[in-house]
């Protein structure tokens, strides 16, 4: 019964992984417009369709996480899994609101590169918000508040 219940309830996971790959569907959708502001003739249609895919998956993100947690909501009874479900489904809707704010901060702090180190880092090699490359930083050389 507790295999049945682990592969029947895989769709709870949507939510927080498409969160996780929101960043790369924004990026997709801007390098779909740029590809498309350069399109001419019969790739233009190509461009439209990239922007078109593009912009569905950016959307889907907080689409996934609202039709999911509605779904879990339905039960009169959740359990508790269940419940860790919807909330993280719930969190999944504000990622890309969140993803924002993180880019406006650090956009705000002078320093728009470093928001991917602070997005991109937890799975990568380096520790999180670092700010640094492999190599040691040389004395009064910071990357965080460039004038």
């Amino acid at each position: 019964m507790r295999a049945h219940f682990t592969t029947g309830n895989l769709w709870w996971l949507l939510p927080p992984s498409a969160a996780l790959f929101y960043p790369l569907a924004l990026r997709a959708l801007y390098e779909s417009g740029k590809l498309l502001h350069r399109a001419s003739g019969p790739g233009h249609a190509v461009a439209w369709l990239a922007v078109v895919v593009s912009a569905g998956l950016v959307y889907s993100v907080p689409a996934m996480g609202i039709g999911v947690a509605c779904l879990l909501g339905r039960h009169e009874r959740t359990s508790s899994p269940g419940l860790l479900a919807r909330r993280i489904a719930h969190l999944a809707v504000a990622s890309p609101p969140l993803f924002v704010l993180v880019g406006v901060v650090f956009f705000l702090l002078h320093s728009p590169s470093n928001d991917r180190n602070v997005l991109v880092d937890p799975v990568a090699d380096r520790p999180c918000g670092s700010g640094m490359d492999h190599a040691p930083a040389k004395p009064g050389n910071t990357r965080f508040f460039q004038t």
